[in-house]
């Protein structure tokens, strides 16, 4: 796997071939691939949700970047609240939200 940082946010890519062929030829055709721009990121995400209307929305690893990092391309504040649903406590604060 690699895990690549730039200012869209974090990247990571999956090693596809079996791990038993792991030898050097099948690492290096990774790694150029990767170089190639040929390899396509693999965010860890839960499945996107559906068209959301309401002012509070659900964010999950496919479109965090959209909704903060690029957020200020369309000059909006964005207040994330990260939470864990099997969290007692994120349960308490949630309706606050």
């Amino acid at each position: 796997m690699i895990i690549h940082t730039d200012e869209d946010g974090i990247h990571k890519y999956n090693y596809t071939y079996p791990i038993k062929t792991v030898t050097a030829p099948t690492l290096e055709k990774f790694l150029k691939e990767y170089r190639q721009g040929k390899l396509t990121a693999y965010p860890k995400t839960q499945v996107i949700p559906e068209p959301q209307s309401s002012p509070i929305l659900t964010v999950v690893g496919a479109t965090h970047n959209f909704y903060t990092l690029q957020s200020h391309e369309r000059r909006k504040d964005v207040f994330i609240m990260y939470y864990v649903n099997a969290c007692g406590l994120c349960d308490e604060v949630r309706p606050f939200f």
